[in-house]
């Protein structure tokens, strides 16, 4: 029974420190990612500040600018989906992460129980030859073990109630950062809209009077 425990409480360590290896190279993969979608956010910035400049020196100068704008837009767009794919990976392999370790509790825990049963069973015929005898203060020590077996239940499931709390919580909090930036993209646009119908029913410029 000894042995069986302790190759169940290697198991589990074997386990928990693959699953720390995976999720660290899984952290090491995403700040890469990162700093790679950082820095193509800024060469796409920077290709609309050298465009901008360019299109100043051309002749039709609101639709180059246009031009310009609309191919930052789309490139930033596409780093802004690639980098809520990247959150929604990480907030997976984290959430699969906690699992693991629960489940792992979980086996433990069954383990314990399956063993307690056992020793109980083996015991069973002790306790059958001395039920004749009075009670004693040892009688008490299946009903603490019962009590132990059920606050660690409860704590069992308290743990995987707050862990699907959590889980609710970042889903949530993910949704409102996609909704936020959904919002602010569609003010920016609204606002190149109105800026660039300014900009071409705006009036001409009256001639300087000619001196006398």
């Amino acid at each position: 029974m000894k042995r069986l425990r302790f190759a169940l409480v290697l198991i589990a360590l074997c386990l928990g420190a693959t699953g720390a290896s995976a999720q660290n190279d899984a952290k090491t993969g995403d700040g890469a990612e990162r700093d790679r979608i950082q820095a193509e956010r800024t060469a796409a910035n920077a290709r609309y500040e050298r465009d901008a400049v360019a299109c100043h020196a051309r002749f039709a100068v609101n639709d180059c600018l246009d031009e310009a704008r609309a191919r930052r837009r789309e490139r930033l767009g596409d780093l802004r989906r690639q980098e809520i794919s990247l959150n929604d990976a990480q907030r997976r392999r984290k959430g699969a992460a906690q699992q693991q370790r629960m489940d792992e509790k979980a086996a433990l825990l069954s383990q314990r129980q399956a063993d307690e049963a056992r020793g109980r069973e083996k015991a069973k015929p002790s306790r059958d030859a001395r039920a004749s005898r009075p009670l004693g203060p040892a009688s008490a020590s299946g009903g603490a073990s019962a009590a132990v077996t059920a606050r660690q239940d409860e704590r069992l499931r308290a743990a995987k109630q707050a862990q699907a709390r959590q889980s609710r919580a970042e889903e949530a909090a993910a949704q409102a950062r996609r909704q936020r930036v959904y919002v602010r993209e569609a003010q920016e646009r609204k606002q190149r809209i109105l800026k660039r119908q300014q900009e071409r029913t705006q009036p001409p410029a009256r001639p300087l009077p000619v001196p006398p």
